[in-house]
């Protein structure tokens, strides 16, 4: 995630961004100021914007609504004059699961001005600002648009998936909120970006099948010993007994165990009871349907 930093340049302060891409960090100058406060003022804000945004973007249903309001944030500052506020801007998760995330509700209490998301700042100042926002949102959107493409070194795409450096986003809680130190923990260190996403597909996955037998009155949990979906499926809705169906499905194949790391290249496996009765992508819908029963469908996946 984009995170900034104030370098004293003489007497002024530049406001820089760096980033982690393929291989090594890149940075870039946005902004000087005057002032080392309102420099300092400015990296907070914006680290606090980037961080959230791309965590919230990765891993929550609540993405589609983030574009449109950090477009008026851009909007905004591309509009005003010297030392103009920003005005508040709502972001609304309303209608999506995981709108009640760390990462989402940093974002929307920032955009609405429950604290100053800049200093004051002249004219040239709240352009630069504003390319600097809209730059880092261009990223995301490319991400989300072609996640299996092929990007460039220093694209700031490199840092999906990853917990923020500054505010920790993803490193504690359960899925999705912390699904970044999930991956952290379990999967192997130093993944590239597109071994990353695979292994964002199979948490998400697990984390959207609890969700769904839960909806459905069953009783489910992801869990972390091992790595795993547990599902009890209500054969009558709102009802568990004796007679219910434990699933389990997991990144760990029938020969791994607790202390084995997943492929994040590989399926899920799904167990039920004591038998292994399918692998899967955990992009097949269809097939974890198939598997393990309409159930599946009762909240969407987040591809």
């Amino acid at each position: 995630m984009t995170a900034y930093s104030v370098m004293k340049v003489g007497s002024r302060y530049s406001v820089l961004a760096t980033w982690p891409g393929a291989f090594y960090e890149h940075t870039t100058k946005v902004t000087t100021l005057d002032s080392a406060d309102s420099a300092n003022d400015l990296a907070v804000a914006l680290t606090s914007l980037s961080e959230a945004a791309w965590d919230a973007t990765v891993w929550t249903d609540a993405y589609p609504v983030i574009p449109p309001a950090i477009a008026a944030l851009v909007d905004s500052l591309r509009q005003g004059e010297s030392g103009d506020g920003v005005p508040a801007i709502e972001l609304s998760g309303e209608g999506y699961r995981h709108a009640d995330t760390w990462s989402f509700n940093q974002l929307r209490d920032q955009l609405a001005g429950e604290f100053d998301v800049f200093p004051p700042l002249t004219r040239t100042q709240r352009l630069t600002m504003a390319d600097e926002i809209a730059t880092d949102a261009a990223e995301r959107g490319m991400l989300m648009e072609s996640p299996g493409g092929v990007f460039a070194d220093d694209s700031r795409v490199h840092q999906a998936c990853l917990v923020t450096r500054v505010e920790e986003n993803g490193s504690r809680g359960p899925l999705p909120e912390g699904a970044a130190g999930w991956m952290r923990r379990f999967y192997p260190e130093n993944m590239p970006l597109h071994e990353r996403w695979s292994a964002r597909g199979q948490l998400l996955r697990m984390e959207q099948l609890a969700a769904a037998c839960n909806s459905r009155g069953g009783r489910a949990r992801a869990s972390t010993d091992p790595l795993s979906a547990h599902c009890v499926v209500a054969v009558e809705p709102d009802r568990i007994s004796d007679g219910d169906i434990p699933y389990v499905v997991t990144p760990l194949g029938p020969d791994e165990g607790w202390f084995d790391v997943p492929n994040p290249l590989g399926p899920l496996y799904v167990r039920r009871d004591r038998e292994w009765i399918g692998e899967l992508d955990p992009a097949d819908g269809e097939g974890f349907a198939a598997v393990m029963g309409e159930w599946t469908r009762a909240v969407p996946y987040l591809a």
